[in-house]
């Protein structure tokens, strides 16, 4: 995993209050599904707000993750996708892109 990633991974956790997220079992995805949940709201502003929703990884990572903000589903779910295979490898049975 590259620093960046690495780093990346540390903030997302460090926003939905999950500490420890080393072990990769279904244990621990349910405890990030969960702390996700409860930290991070639906919220979906930005169209009234005329902003451009971006579905990038920074943009995600700009809006949930270091601006403190909620997210339509898609945005919720492209993150927690995107922090839970920092390789970037999609999981197996996922449709592509």
């Amino acid at each position: 995993m590259s620093t960046a990633t690495a780093t990346a991974l540390a903030a997302y956790l460090d926003r939905i209050g999950v500490p420890d997220a080393s072990a990769p079992d279904l244990a621990t995805l349910r405890r990030i599904v969960a702390a996700h949940t409860a930290a991070i709201a639906f919220e979906n502003l930005d169209p009234f707000t005329r902003r451009d929703v971006r579905l990038d990884p920074d943009g995600l990572a700009a809006k949930l993750v270091h601006g403190g903000r909620g997210g339509w589903c898609f945005e919720q779910n492209l993150l927690l996708r995107g922090r839970s295979t920092p390789s970037a490898t999609p999981p197996p049975g996922s449709r592509p892109g």
